[in-house]
Order: structure tokens, then sequence, then C-alpha cells
């Protein structure tokens, strides 16, 4: 990123920065929202794999309606 603005003007660096963003943040944003609806709808067999105990016990979680 440092090397943009040292071989570009600025401006121009910028524009290649944001370029970059507006390509990059989609895929990350749909693989982050596709994570959480995958590790909420299989944390028992996680969980289990891991060999790990929640902290507290699954049916006892008061979960949030959103």
């Amino acid at each position: 990123m440092f090397s943009l603005f040292e071989s570009h003007e600025r401006l121009l660096a910028v524009r290649y920065i944001a370029q970059m963003v507006v390509v990059l943040y989609p895929p990350f944003l749909v693989m982050a929202v596709v994570h959480k609806f995958y590790t909420e709808k299989q944390e028992l067999l996680i969980l289990k794999r891991l060999k790990a105990q929640p902290l507290v016990p699954i049916k006892e979680q008061q979960l949030p309606i959103a």
C-alpha cells in the first residue's frame, strides 16, 4: 500500500485503494455471513468434534431473537 503512494500521485493511489476495497469487501462479507449461519447451525457438531463443553448448556441458553 505504501508503495502505491510512493510510485503514484496521492489521488490516484487513494483511487486504487478504494477500488481494491470495493472488489474485495463483498466476498469477505458474504463469507462472514455464511460462516456465522454455518457455525450457529452446526454448533453442537463443532463442539463435539473439538471435544469441548459449552460454558452454558445448549438447552439452557437464552438466545435473543433478532
